[in-house]
């Protein structure tokens, strides 16, 4: 009678404790040893599995494919075992496959290699199906950003300097960078020289404290070109701890930025001259709002700066120069001049 002794319980402790299937195989291929283990990956219990062909479990993995497999892998020198690491389809009891990562170790036979039933191979069965679904959304994530039209750029916190990790695509169409002269960097090197610019230290402190931010920045392409970026930032948390990573989603706005100026610079040019011409001059919106009051009509009206804040309306405005007017002259009132589609001049 066989005494177990405690090293053999230890080692038979160490291998239910382990998570993966674990079979001893012999040379026929079929299983004679089985860890727990294989009850909650295949629903078998182990000693149903003694005697039963391991093809049953993974099939086409036979005897012959198992010495094929093992011979052409790695060659173990410590343990003169070879080994093969491969994936396959296994199947649960029902028929139900699943992906199943193996480790096939061939085992030296020693002085038992005349026993049929002597293990010849170690085979280590572990469930994959979490890995290739979570495989199988990383690789959908990661081409929904390679075909993103705004650029995607990703920071981590934990690495001194912070640099970046990942750029997308857009990030290089944007940019003029490809992702290998990006990565390492930290992403302030758009800036080039162009440092005097409030934004940047509105999304250091958004960033500091962990916030989301959006500005619109001066940044300079590869060739040194200008371009405008509407930047948005946002941390990566994950559980209660600060973040580890920040996402950047670059918007070039070049062309709305540099019309935003034009425009900007014609009416501060326009404002110059009605507030510098000796005639007055009001605006009016399509409402009939007044928006604008230059300085030489205020003092023909002898009114105060802050009519505009007033909420001057056309029809005040009649009711005003009504008042002030000769009664011996009709004065066609200004509200009356209404476009057709109710617009005013």
């Amino acid at each position: 009678m066989h005494t177990v002794s405690a090293a053999e319980r230890t080692a038979q402790g160490l291998i239910n404790a382990v998570p993966d299937a674990i079979l001893g195989v012999d040379g026929q291929g079929l299983i004679r040893s089985a860890s727990h283990a294989v009850a909650s990956i295949f629903g078998r219990e182990p000693a149903d599995l003694c005697g039963q062909p391991l093809s049953e479990l993974l099939p086409g993995l036979t005897a012959e494919e198992a010495e094929q497999r093992t011979l052409a892998g790695l060659f173990m020198r410590a343990s003169q075992t070879h080994v093969a690491r491969f994936e396959t389809t296994a199947l649960r009891h029902g028929g139900t496959s699943f992906p199943a990562e193996i480790s096939l170790a061939r085992l030296d036979p020693g002085t038992d290699e005349a026993d049929p039933k002597a293990v010849r191979y170690a085979c280590v069965v572990r469930d994959a199906t979490d890995q290739k679904l979570l495989d199988e959304m990383l690789q959908l994530y990661t081409s929904a950003l390679a075909c993103c039209s705004n650029g995607v750029v990703i920071s981590d916190l934990s690495l001194r300097g912070r640099p970046i990790i990942y750029v997308n695509a857009a990030y290089t169409r944007i940019t003029g960078y490809e992702a290998h002269q990006a990565i390492g960097r930290n992403g302030d090197f758009l800036l080039g020289s162009d440092l005097d610019q409030p934004e940047i230290e509105t999304l250091r402190r958004a960033a500091l404290n962990g916030e989301s931010c959006t500005a619109v920045l001066r940044n300079y392409r590869a060739d040194g070109s200008l371009f405008f970026n509407e930047l948005s930032i946002a941390p990566v948390k994950l559980g209660d701890g600060p973040p580890r990573h920040y996402v950047g989603i670059l918007n070039d706005v070049t062309e709305g930025e540099r019309t935003r100026l034009a425009i900007a610079e014609r009416n501060a040019r326009l404002s110059t001259v009605f507030d510098l011409s000796p005639d007055g001059f009001l605006v009016f919106d399509r409402e009939g709002q007044l928006v604008y009051v230059n300085n030489a009509f205020l003092q023909m009206m002898e009114w105060e700066p802050g009519v505009i804040d007033s909420g001057l309306h056309l029809q005040d405005l009649d009711r005003r120069i009504r008042a002030m007017a000769d009664p011996a002259y009709s004065f066609p009132p200004q509200s009356m001049q209404a476009d057709a589609d109710g617009g005013f001049h």
